[in-house]
C-alpha cells in the first residue's frame, strides 16, 4: 500500500502520509517499542465524514510511572514487518557507517548521504 501525496512539496523531500504511516504499523511501533514507555504516544486522528487522516498531536503522561500502555490489540504482523525493515535499514546503516543508530554529536559528510535512499 504506497500512498502518494496529491500535491508534493517542492523542497525535495519525501513525505509519507499519514494513513500510510499507521497501515503499515509505523505508529503502533513508534509508540510501542519507543514513546509508550516514556509516557508519550503520537496520534492519526481520522475524520469519518471524509476518512481523511493527519497527524493530531502527542499525548503527554509522562507523570506516570509505567508510561502508556495500549488500549486495544497490537498488530504482530505490523510488529513482524517493522522489525525486519529496521533489521535490513540497521545493517545497512552499519555497513555504509559503521553504526545503526547515529551517535549524538555525529555529523555525516554530504557524500556519504548520496545514496540515502538506498538505505
Amino acid at each position: 500500500m504506497k500512498v502518494v501525496e496529491k500535491n508534493p512539496p517542492k523542497d525535495g523531500i519525501r513525505r509519507m502520509l499519514p494513513r500510510e504511516f499507521r497501515a503499515q504499523g509505523y505508529l503502533q511501533e513508534l509508540n510501542r517499542t519507543y514513546l509508550h514507555p516514556l509516557g508519550l504516544a503520537i496520534e492519526i486522528i481520522i475524520d469519518t465524514s471524509t476518512n481523511e487522516e493527519y497527524f493530531g498531536g502527542v499525548w503527554d503522561y509522562r507523570d506516570t510511572d509505567h508510561g502508556i500502555i495500549f488500549g486495544i490489540k497490537t498488530d504482530k504482523e505490523k510488529a513482524t514487518r517493522i522489525a525486519a525493515e529496521k533489521g535490513k535499514k540497521s545493517a545497512a546503516r552499519q555497513n555504509k557507517f559503521g553504526w545503526s543508530v547515529q551517535p549524538v554529536g555525529k555529523l555525516v559528510a554530504k557524500e556519504s548521504r548520496k545514496n540515502e535512499e538506498n538505505l
